[in-house]
């Protein structure tokens, strides 16, 4: 069965102290290929593109999707494949998400996030109308109790 999330791209502005590539060192290029896909009950699980050389990913999350500041993200996890799952997550909350690649301790910089909405997944076609049809019942009934 198909399974549905929004999602957008944004761009990620930078502004820290030096960073290596300032240095002369040479970062790991940003992960290309972000995608997210929901599992439901509150799991998304992000993939991407491998990058050469690189010997692990890191992955950040924010709750305001209007921002770009990647100090207002926080890290959720680090992986060694190109796989990284988030258990928290709500149905109707829109998050972003950046992932950069590392390299010993050398990390990507100024990757782009992705705005990911989790959307309730119905164990079937059927399931998804009768909750809609429960939650417009519910609605009219109410509505008539105010009246």
């Amino acid at each position: 069965m198909p399974r549905w999330l929004l999602v957008s791209a944004a761009l990620l502005w930078v502004a820290t102290a030096p960073s290596a590539a300032a240095q002369g060192e040479d970062l790991p290029p940003c992960p290309t290929g972000l995608a997210a896909e929901n599992l439901g009950d509150g799991v998304v699980r992000l993939t991407w593109d491998a990058v050469a050389g690189a010997d692990g990913y890191n992955g950040f999350r924010n709750h305001d999707p209007r921002s770009t500041n990647p100090e207002e993200f926080l890290f959720i996890g680090h992986v060694t494949d190109t796989t990284l799952t988030d258990g928290t997550t709500h149905a109707g909350v829109v998050y972003g998400y950046f992932v950069t690649a590392t390299q010993g301790s050398l990390q990507s910089e100024g990757c782009p996030p992705i705005q990911v909405t989790g959307v309730p997944v119905f164990p079937s076609p059927l399931a998804g109308v009768l909750a809609a049809a429960s939650v417009g019942l519910l609605a009219l009934v109410v509505h008539r109790r105010r009246t």
